[in-house]
């Protein structure tokens, strides 16, 4: 919610936008966290757990980037159709 504040977005569409994103965003990340944490501790040697989780953390953040910004890049597309 502090992201769409920051953007100056209404009360209402933050809420949509929470409601409507919240649980798949959770769902994935109960997905792939714990996968890529057991695998870490138990396969990776210390010294390459940090660069384990951080290249995940890349693609992790990439999704929730676009997750945040979906409905962005939807008017976007429909703006140029017109």
């Amino acid at each position: 919610w502090m992201i769409g504040v920051l953007e100056g977005h209404s009360w209402q569409r933050i809420r949509t936008k929470i409601d409507d994103e919240y649980w798949r965003t959770l769902y994935t990340n109960w997905m792939i966290w714990p996968a890529v944490n057991f695998v870490n501790f138990r396969y990776v040697p210390l010294d390459r757990r940090v660069l384990v989780v951080n290249t995940v953390a890349l693609g992790w953040n990439t999704f929730l980037s676009s997750v945040q910004h979906h409905d962005q890049h939807e008017v976007t597309r429909e703006s140029k159709l017109l």
